[in-house]
């Protein structure tokens, strides 16, 4: 992937309607390389055969569900789950797994951005080897804005390989 509009999506959704509009509106927004399947079964083929770099997925499939596809895979794969189950057990896994939860009904808007986050930052990392790369969230706690920088990004250290670049908080 050269460019985050080269990306290989790909969408697994037992709802064809959901398919189809995420089809539509991510090829909308410039997507040239997105795949679907309605049928769970065939999705970790599918990711293989395919060398995806976004997997967008409902968790309640019949056959597999979500999680049972996202531990079936073989490597790490940026994962965004679009579902109403929005249980704390859900939550926690999804957090745990690293998937980006996004709940229905949700924002079209909302969704590309996100894609579009989480395929910019793929594009960053390649070429960082995985055991030295880092992601820092800070939630923004009550409003505080000092919590409000951007996400630091891998800088090369003399002295340490890689370190985590210093970014100054956003002045209000």
């Amino acid at each position: 992937m050269d460019s985050v509009s080269d990306a290989r999506i790909l969408i697994v959704d037992d709802d064809e309607s959901m398919v189809r509009v995420l089809e539509i509106f991510l090829k909308a927004e410039g997507y040239t390389n997105v795949s679907s399947t309605t049928r769970s079964r065939f999705a970790l083929p599918l990711l293989a055969e395919l060398g995806t770099d976004l997997l967008v997925l409902d968790l309640h499939m019949p056959h597999l569900s979500g999680f049972e596809i996202i531990d079936g895979l073989e490597s790490k794969i940026p994962t965004m789950m679009i579902t109403a189950d929005v249980s704390h057990e859900v939550r926690h896994r999804a957090l745990l797994s690293g998937v980006e939860l996004v709940a229905k009904p949700f924002q079209v808007d909302e969704v590309l951005e996100r894609i579009t986050r989480m395929l910019e930052a793929r594009v960053q990392n390649r070429g960082v080897p995985p055991a030295k790369r880092r992601l820092i969230r800070v939630p923004d706690l009550l409003g505080d804005r000092r919590h409000q920088a951007p996400v630091a990004s891998p800088a090369r250290s003399r002295n340490e390989g890689f370190a985590m670049m210093s970014v100054p908080p956003t002045q209000t």
